[in-house]
């Protein structure tokens, strides 16, 4: 037996329910962008359709299929994207400062106080770094780059043939 029941209730005016669902949908997006499991993504996509239902059906008389629903969500997600693009440029160089730091200097349950420390300070300065000189602060060492990158624009520009 499935018990529903309300667990808030609050009043917002058009703007801030504007808000709120700019907020849900870049929510919703992060977790059906990252999510593997399909079962609990389904149930991600239940609970947003059932919040566009209850809140279309509180302002409107109008009955919303599924894909419509999607469609207002991604408008919703449209709306406030650059925030997300804003974030995820801003994390690049702390991502980057974290990987570099866990290859140079890898912690493990047995480090010290001072090994956290010097950690702690390398991914500072490789964060500093990457932040001053964008890429050009990063090498990646490729074997046979070009060989691999010629063989992928063949695969593209195939692709695209097909496509056209």
């Amino acid at each position: 037996m499935k018990i529903k029941r309300k667990i808030i209730s609050f009043e917002l005016d058009e703007k801030e329910m504007n808000y709120l669902c700019q907020l849900i949908a870049l929510g919703h997006y992060v977790v059906d962008y990252t999510c593997k499991d399909k079962d609990e993504s389904e149930l991600y996509n239940q609970v947003i359709c059932s919040l566009a239902s209850n809140y279309f059906s509180d302002t409107e008389i109008i009955t919303l299929t599924k894909q419509q629903i999607r469609t207002v969500w991604r408008t919703f997600f449209s709306k406030s994207r650059h925030y997300l693009e804003q974030y995820e440029w801003e994390s690049v160089p702390r991502i980057l400062a974290k990987m570099l730091v866990s290859y140079h200097y890898p912690l493990d349950d047995t480090n010290d106080w001072e090994s956290r420390l010097k950690n702690l300070a390398a991914e500072e300065i490789y964060k500093k770094t990457i932040e001053e000189k964008g890429g050009a602060a990063i090498h990646i060492d490729i074997p046979d780059f070009e060989t691999q990158m010629e063989q992928l624009m063949k695969n593209y520009k195939q692709a695209e043939n097909i496509e056209n």
